[in-house]
Formats: structure tokens, C-alpha cells, sequence
């Protein structure tokens, strides 16, 4: 016997009152061949156009239709808005539509039988034309569009690089299934949504303390993907965004980096840390290539007496010490800080297995730590595998946490870091990822670094030291010697 749902589709707007009326009318048009029970719910948040008028108008096409007005102040949000939508909601499925999207006739039937083969699923659907902008594009062909025709118009439109989708050549590559990706809430555009009720309800809906634009509808999709819902991204079900001119500012771009910021400072996830500092789509390959990174050559230099001196000369007797770019427990038990920083979840079930020390997996570039918490903070050559804005980043955070700052590094560090495709796994080397394209693994065999994030340019040592020393702490450097007689420099 078919599970069988009621569906409430919760639109969120603003002042959109001639898009959001169009959206509703291919709402109307639905074929509806599940006979499934819907709902729509409007919220105005505080719109002085014809919202009112025209959602009045639309009731004579759609049997069940509510319409909530919020009045505007300052706590008014896109998170409130779909909150209150999410209070009024009967269903047992809630699609999210923002106010002018538009949807083929067989979109309800779609999204039912997808849930009815899983019922976890956080449904991301295509999205046509959220970057098309009539102020610079050729947007007259929205004028003919009609539920009749959206399918095979919306099927020239979507290899149009004006109304791609910005996500499409990943989805296309997963097929859709983004529980292959490290991150797949990344992809989670609150425009075009579907999950179900009982889920939203328990991760308490939208955070209504995002303001302004920008990234609550990630937040939203990171705390369903930690109740363990699983991702799909769906592209018969697609979406339609009718263009209107887009908005474009430095203040909402420092916004969105500020919620991004947010998402992270809630829980403080590795997951999460990079994420305000990474542009693009594509931050899941950021992750999954923290999973290659092997130091084992690095860590073989570090001989006994000169562990020995490093513990002796800095980590003794400091109340709060940190490690971070060390990838052996041995080495960390002997070294004995309070804290360690690893850079992914496999090095950090490992190390907690054997070592009793604070150990988190995190990058460094953002920490809950107050200024000066830790007496030293010792690092390596680890932190040149990152490009030049993310390094400035973690060695900002160090100057703010760590009085003093211990550099370890090889001068013979080299640019192009060998791995050993057909040897034994290292405990920082985990085998190749089988979400992986074959190609991709080739490469990554071939030069994790090159993959990892870019090559490192001759000058990066000497950058990073350039950092370092803008700060007022103390900064030491330990040269790794073949004879493993250290050199302290200050």
C-alpha cells in the first residue's frame, strides 16, 4: 500500500506581488495524477504592493489557500517569514518555493514519488534563471512560457550558461545524488526545497537570528544534514526563477560572509570553518581532499632528539599548548600539548583512540579560543599546502590565540609531494574515496598538491614568515636538519 502525504508549498515574499501571482498559477495547474492533498500558504512580510489583491484573486483556482501578513519591523527576516509558514503548515511534506519561481505541471507528482522511495530525503531542485538579470540579459523568453510549454522550453534554457543552474555540472556528475559529497548542504538553495515536515520541525526550522541576506537557507540545510537526512538534487522536478534585476553590493556580500561566519560559530565544525573563505560550489572537494594529505615524509625528519629539544625548550611547563600540521601519535604523545588540531575525521578517531590530550578536528583559521589562551602554539610546513588567503587566515587566528608561535620546518620541503599510489596506507592516507570520478583519482595520485589547492610558489615559506612577524608575538624557528641538530631562531 503507497504511503500517501498531504503537501503544503510555503512561499515567502516581499514586495513581488505580479511574480509571486504567476508562481501561484502553475501551482495551480498542476496534473495532480497522485490525487495527493496540497496545500499553499503565502507570507507576506510586510509587502505595500497588490500581494493581498492577488493571492485574493488566486483563490479561485486553488482550493486551499492561505495568507498570512506580517507586518515589517526590525526583526522581519526570510527566516521568520518561512517560519511562520512552517507554523500554519498541515502537510506532511513542505516545499519551499520562493515568490516568483514557477514549476512544471508534474512537480507535485514528482516530488511524491520521490519521497515515497525515501522518505529522509532533502530534495534540492534545479534551479533555471536565478542568475539571469533583464537588465543585462535576454529574458524575453519568459514572456511565452506557459504550463504547457515550460518543460520543453526549460530544457533549451538549461544548457544556456545565463540560465543554468550554477550547481548543474556537479549535479549532473553525481546524478544526483549528493550524499556523495563531503558538504552537501552547500548546495542547499532555500528558493526550491522540498523536505519533510516532521524533519524541519526537528531541527526547529529556520534561525531566526540570520539577518539580512545571505546563507540562512544553508544553515537550514547543515542542521538537516546532521539529523542525517540524506541529499538528492532534482532535476525533472526543476524550478523556474522569473527574472527580475539582481541586486549586487559589497554590503551583501559582507553579510552573507558574516551568517556564513555564523553557521560555523554555532557548533564549530571542521566542516563548517573554511566555508565563509571558500568561493563557490565546490567547497565538498575542498574537504575530501583534506582527506590526502600526507605527511609522513614530513614526520619521517622528526628524529628523537630533536622532539626532545622541542618539548624541553617550548611545550614544558606551559599551562596550554597546541599542535597543529603533525599527523603521528607517537610524535604528539612525546611532544604531550594540551590541544592538537587535526585536519579530518579519520587522523582524529585515530589520535583519540590512544591519546588523552583536547583533540579536534579543525584547521585553525577560526576557534572558540580567547585571545592569548595558549602559552605556544607549534606548527609545520602543513600550513603551506594552503593558498595564500587561507594561510593568512589560520596564522591570523594563531596570532590571537598563542603568545608564541614554534615554526618546524624542512628547508628541503618539497614543491611537488610524492605519494605512493600501489604502497602501504599511511595512517594520514586513507585509501581513495570510491565517490571519487576515475579521473580525479588518477590526478590525485599523480600530484595530491596540485588537487589539494594550488602549487606552492617559491616565495610561500617566505610569505608565511612575512605573516608571522606582523603580529607582536614571539615567533621561533625550528629548522628540520638531517642531522636532527635543531638551529633556534627568534
Amino acid at each position: 500500500m503507497k504511503m500517501t502525504y498531504k503537501v503544503s508549498f510555503i512561499i515567502p515574499t516581499y514586495n513581488s506581488g505580479s511574480f509571486m501571482a504567476e508562481g501561484l498559477r502553475y501551482l495551480a495547474d498542476q496534473r495532480n495524477e497522485s490525487r495527493t492533498e496540497f496545500e499553499v500558504i503565502v507570507v507576506d512580510d510586510g509587502s505595500t504592493d497588490d500581494t493581498a489583491e492577488l493571492v485574493e484573486a488566486a483563490r479561485e483556482s486553488l482550493d486551499r489557500l492561505t495568507y498570512l501578513y506580517i507586518p515589517r519591523d526590525e526583526n522581519s527576516s526570510r527566516s521568520r517569514t518561512r517560519n511562520r509558514g512552517i507554523y500554519a503548515a498541515t502537510g506532511d511534506l513542505l516545499c519551499f518555493l520562493d515568490a516568483g519561481i514557477i514549476v512544471p505541471p508534474d512537480y507535485l507528482d514528482t516530488v511524491i514519488a520521490r519521497f515515497r522511495e525515501r522518505p529522509d530525503l532533502v530534495i534540492l531542485h534545479m534551479v533555471l534563471g536565478l542568475n539571469a538579470d533583464p537588465e543585462r540579459d535576454d529574458t524575453t523568453v519568459v514572456h511565452k512560457l506557459s504550463p504547457l510549454n515550460l518543460r520543453e522550453e526549460a530544457s533549451k534554457l538549461s544548457v544556456s550558461p545565463v540560465w543554468q543552474d550554477s550547481r548543474y555540472q556537479a549535479l549532473r556528475m553525481l546524478r544526483d545524488n549528493l550524499d556523495l559529497l563531503a558538504a552537501p548542504w552547500e548546495m542547499g538553495l532555500g528558493g526550491a526545497m522540498s523536505v519533510s515536515a516532521s524533519r524541519v520541525r526537528e531541527v526547529g526550522g529556520y534561525d531566526e537570528n540570520f539577518r539580512g541576506w545571505g546563507s540562512e537557507d544553508i544553515d537550514f540545510a547543515y542542521r538537516l544534514y546532521r539529523t542525517g537526512c540524506s541529499f538528492r538534487s532534482e532535476r525533472h522536478a526543476f524550478v523556474l526563477h522569473l527574472p527580475h534585476p539582481i541586486v549586487r553590493s559589497e554590503d551583501r556580500m559582507e553579510n552573507d560572509f558574516r551568517n556564513k561566519r555564523c553557521i560555523h560559530r554555532k557548533l564549530w565544525q571542521l566542516e563548517t570553518e573554511a566555508y565563509p573563505h571558500y568561493q563557490g560550489m565546490y567547497y565538498s572537494a575542498f574537504l575530501e581532499k583534506l582527506l590526502y594529505i600526507d605527511l609522513s615524509l614530513l614526520m619521517k625528519k622528526f628524529t628523537a632528539p630533536f622532539i626532545q629539544h622541542l618539548y624541553n625548550e617550548h611545550i614544558r611547563g606551559a599551562s596550554a599548548s597546541l599542535l597543529l600540521g603533525l599527523s603521528e601519535q607517537n610524535m604528539a604523545r612525546q611532544l604531550n600539548p594540551t590541544h592538537i588540531y587535526l585536519w579530518n575525521r579519520r587522523l582524529e578517531e585515530i589520535f583519540q583512540s590512544s591519546l588523552s590530550q583536547e583533540i579536534h578536528c579543525r584547521l585553525g583559521c577560526d576557534t572558540p579560543y580567547e585571545d592569548s589562551f595558549f602559552d605556544v602554539a607549534l606548527i609545520t610546513d602543513f600550513i603551506l599546502l594552503f593558498p595564500s588567503y587561507m594561510m593568512e587566515q589560520i596564522i591570523t587566528e594563531l596570532l590571537r590565540t598563542a603568545r608564541k608561535i614554534v615554526y618546524v620546518y624542512d628547508p628541503d620541503f618539497e614543491n611537488e609531494y610524492p605519494v605512493q599510489p600501489g604502497g602501504p596506507v599511511s595512517i594520514s592516507m586513507p585509501v581513495v574515496s570510491p565517490h571519487l570520478t576515475p579521473r580525479f583519482r588518477t590526478e590525485l595520485a599523480l600530484s595530491p598538491r596540485k588537487l589539494m589547492m594550488e602549487r606552492i610558489q617559491v616565495s610561500a615559506r617566505s610569505e608565511l614568515i612575512t605573516l608571522l612577524n606582523r603580529g607582536e608575538r614571539k615567533i621561533v624557528l625550528e629548522p628540520l636538519c638531517a642531522s636532527g641538530q635543531p638551529v633556534t631562531t627568534n
